[in-house]
Order: C-alpha cells, then sequence, then structure tokens
C-alpha cells in the first residue's frame, strides 16, 4: 500500500501532524486573536464584544481568547450564525442594554457586515473590526467604518495545499 500524502488547511493546526498531515497551511488562530487584542488595547479600547458565530468551534473561541490576552474585559457574544436575522437582534440588543462596550469583533465577514448594519441602524459610537475580507470590508475600511481587519488569505491557503500535493 502507497502513502498517501497528506495536507490540512485553514484549520486544525494542533491536530494537523497527528492525523498523518506532512503539512499545515493556516493561521494559527489564538496568535491572530492576541494580535487583535494587543491592537485594540493600542487603539485604546477597554471593552470589546467578540461575537463568535458558533458556539464551541476551536477556532472561533482561539480568536476571542487570544484577544481577551490583552484586552481580558472582552466579553463572548454568542450569535447562530447561520440566521443573520438572529445575528441582527442579538447583536441590537446587546448594543442597546449597555454602554459600556467601546469595540466589537466580528469573525468573519458576513457577520462583520451583520454588525456594521446594526452599528449604523443603533447610530452606536462602537467601534468595529473584523477577521476576514470582502469587498465590503475593504469598502468599510477605506470610509473608516472598521477599524482594522485579519485576513487569514483563505485563497492562498487554499492554493498552496494543492501546490504542495502537486510538487510532494
Amino acid at each position: 500500500e502507497a502513502d498517501i500524502p497528506v495536507v490540512s488547511l485553514n484549520a486544525g493546526e494542533n491536530e494537523a501532524f497527528d492525523a498523518g498531515a506532512f503539512a499545515h497551511f493556516g493561521q494559527e488562530e489564538s496568535v491572530a486573536g492576541e494580535a487583535v487584542g494587543e491592537r485594540l488595547a493600542d487603539e485604546g479600547i477597554e471593552n470589546p464584544i467578540c461575537v463568535i458565530q458558533a458556539q464551541g468551534h476551536v477556532g472561533l473561541e482561539a480568536r476571542c481568547a487570544g484577544i481577551q490576552e490583552h484586552v481580558p474585559s472582552t466579553e463572548i457574544l454568542y450569535v447562530e450564525g447561520t440566521d443573520m436575522t438572529q445575528v441582527s437582534s442579538t447583536v441590537q440588543a446587546r448594543l442597546e442594554s449597555s454602554s459600556d462596550a467601546d469595540a466589537i469583533i466580528g469573525l468573519g465577514s458576513p457577520i462583520t457586515s451583520t454588525i456594521l448594519g446594526v452599528v449604523e441602524d443603533t447610530g452606536s459610537e462602537v467601534e468595529v473590526a473584523t477577521f476576514d475580507l470582502n469587498e465590503e470590508i475593504v469598502e468599510a475600511i477605506l470610509d473608516e467604518d472598521v477599524l482594522f481587519a485579519v485576513d487569514q488569505q483563505p485563497w492562498l491557503q487554499g492554493y498552496l495545499a494543492v501546490d504542495t500535493l502537486w510538487l510532494h
């Protein structure tokens, strides 16, 4: 039986090699979260909300935990990421229930686009940051509606994984 080469991409960096992969392509989510937390702290953010769209998702939880390393008061807000109406109503309820939040972080472009709509509709002064990019998020950064985005380069992750298998 011939050895079949295996690579992993996007998620599972801590288990990839134990599962037999010879390479992994993706960002270390906790390190990315720490970078976001450091940037938020540099911006003077003290009470951010980290919105997790899939409770228990190891990568998303690691992103928020990384943020908490630099901004310990980071609140976790769970939403149902497959239902943007629920995302919107949950974020709106949280923003309207208290004025202590000074930033909200989306963990993906579609979630952040929904968050931006809520921030605009409610007139909230909360800052917005995100993981992942799409055209709308780039425009929001240029318009200064989003502080920054962490771009994990998903297309490049897939390309490098396939290219590495081809080269192997």
